[in-house]
């Protein structure tokens, strides 16, 4: 019997192997067990004798079962993702000392300047996280079996989404250290949760659920089956996955537009009301 098992995930190949020789080997027990008390033997000597079915076992894409292969991908990109959005998160949150959330800059040059911003974390993050993995597939030597087209549009919309969320995180946070703080406690879970190291199939309900709203769920995973599997966006996975990005980065885009207009006209208004009273205080002189 020949067996091929996809290994790209160590645990679910290990199991997989598990679950295999345990049924060859009742199958195969129950076949030696029927030749030899058809032959006048006892069932002790049928179960004694070697099994009548050998067993190859295939291991495809990571047939060392090597954890390097099964970690090393979504630990690069669970790296990056935690860089990235703490240098988004908190540059934005250092816009509210003296930078465009202080009040002193024009409503519209503020508006340019955050698109601006924007613009050149999403360019700098996207080649950014491309020369991470090439340096990482050059090392270690992972194959490129999925087509690059595919790696590039994955990769373009995660840092879409990352944009979004670490903008978010930055303009809700009082700081840059207190966003830092919100990152560093999310490590561990964002590890857990996202898949590739633990496979969804195995979390309760509710793990998964949140899970599904988080960017490295749906990126990491499927940037393991493009580089090791050759799996492109012609499966329905891989859509969904693309398509729960781009409305996972455009929500969070506009949802942290919303609240960087919110904080501009606040600020914008204490900024007149500290203006006024200078004044005020002025003419009292």
């Amino acid at each position: 019997m020949l067996v091929g098992i996809n290994s790209a995930n160590n645990l679910v190949g290990n199991s997989a192997v598990v679950s295999v020789m345990q049924v060859v080997k009742t199958v195969s027990s129950q076949i030696a067990v029927k030749s030899y008390v058809a032959s006048g033997s006892s069932v002790a000597e049928g179960t004694a004798k070697v099994m009548p079915i050998s067993t190859v076992l295939r291991p495809w894409f990571n047939p060392q079962f090597s954890y390097l292969m099964y970690l090393g991908l979504g630990l690069t990109g669970l790296v990056y993702h935690q860089l990235f959005l703490s240098a988004v998160a908190g540059s934005f949150a250092d816009e509210k000392k003296e930078g465009i959330l202080s009040g002193k800059f024009r409503k519209r040059d503020a508006i340019l300047y955050y698109f601006d911003k924007m613009l050149f974390y999403g360019i700098a993050g996207f080649f950014n996280l491309l020369l991470n993995y090439a340096v990482i597939m050059k090392i270690y030597s992972f194959p490129m079996r999925g087509a690059r087209a595919d790696f590039l549009l994955l990769s373009a919309c995660f840092v879409f989404c990352l944009l979004g969320f670490g903008a978010l995180l930055g303009l809700l946070c009082k700081n840059s250290l207190h966003a830092m703080q919100w990152l560093m406690a999310l490590t561990y879970p964002f590890f857990v949760l996202a898949g590739f190291s633990w496979p969804h199939t195995e979390m309760p309900d509710f793990l998964v659920r949140i899970a599904n709203y988080l960017p490295v769920t749906h990126y990491l995973g499927p940037v393991r089956s493009i580089i090791l599997m050759g799996i492109g966006f012609e499966r329905t996975s891989l859509q969904q996955n693309r398509a729960m990005l781009l409305t996972l980065g455009i929500g969070a885009f506009v949802f942290s537009l919303a609240v960087f207009v919110w904080q501009l006209c606040r600020a914008e208004k204490k900024q007149k009301a500290a203006e006024k009273n200078t004044q005020t205080e002025g003419v009292q002189a």
